[in-house]
């Protein structure tokens, strides 16, 4: 998880007391930010989860490490959670995944499923894509694609859209405001480091020299939008809350 991501979620439960409540971290990634939370809150017990077995490897790592004590973490995917019964947690957290669910609504239904009455969802996602993976796209397409090709700004989920899709699971309360979130970058590497793997490395259908050239004119691409504090990101979020 990136520096961005973990100050988004951060940012989400600002507000939150989930002080002797059981919550659920779908998309929980490697743990970190789930230590940050344990260490502002008193929770009572707290369970991520994550399909990626390395990242709930590495989560396990950290529990150990840091002695956390009323925490779990499991490999497991945001649209089957049998491992849980129904009504079993208070509150459900979801930073920065959302958008990368396979079956968006289905993950919703399962978050219905399992929360208590009265529980909430903090959640939050990109509704755009970022500068980054515009142009990271343009350049594709004028190198190695279709240079004709329209690039969509907006993601397949938007908004409007996500609470026509809490409403069908069965959420009563819905809240869905969306902010833009600009985080600055000291290097193009911080921002390669923030996606886990290189994107413009891993491109289908591409030769080493042409991801090796991608990758340095994404690189002049945003070095030439370097600003005194750094290289811009703008990411326009949905932060949202249901209550079941």
């Amino acid at each position: 998880m990136g520096f961005h991501q973990r100050q988004i979620g951060l940012k989400s439960i600002r507000n939150t007391d989930w002080s002797g409540k059981t919550v659920l971290d779908i998309g929980c990634s490697n743990g970190k930010l789930s230590k940050e939370i344990l260490e502002k809150t008193k929770i009572k017990k707290f369970i991520g989860i994550d399909p990626a077995k390395d990242r709930i490897s590495k989560a396990n790592e950290l529990v150990k490490l840091k002695k956390l004590k009323n925490v779990s973490f499991y490999v497991a995917s945001s649209d089957n959670l049998k491992i849980f019964s129904d009504n079993s947690f208070d509150a459900i957290f979801c930073n920065m995944a959302f958008q990368q669910f396979k079956n968006p609504q289905k993950a919703l239904d399962e978050m219905f499923r399992v929360l208590k009455k009265g529980g909430e969802v903090i959640i939050n996602f990109n509704i755009e894509k970022s500068p980054v993976w515009l142009q990271q796209e343009i350049l594709y397409n004028q190198y190695y694609g279709d240079p004709n090709k329209e690039i969509i700004k907006s993601k397949s989920i938007n908004d409007k859209k996500f609470c026509e899709m809490a409403k069908s699971s069965g959420f009563t309360t819905i809240s869905t405001p969306v902010k833009n979130d600009k985080y600055f970058y000291k290097s193009f590497e911080e921002i390669v480091e923030m996606m886990d793997v290189s994107f413009f490395s891993k491109q289908k259908n591409l030769n080493e020299k042409q991801r090796v050239k991608l990758g340095k004119d994404l690189k002049k691409y945003l070095e030439s939008m370097r600003t005194t504090k750094g290289i811009p990101e703008n990411w326009k979020i949905l932060f949202g809350k249901l209550i079941k």
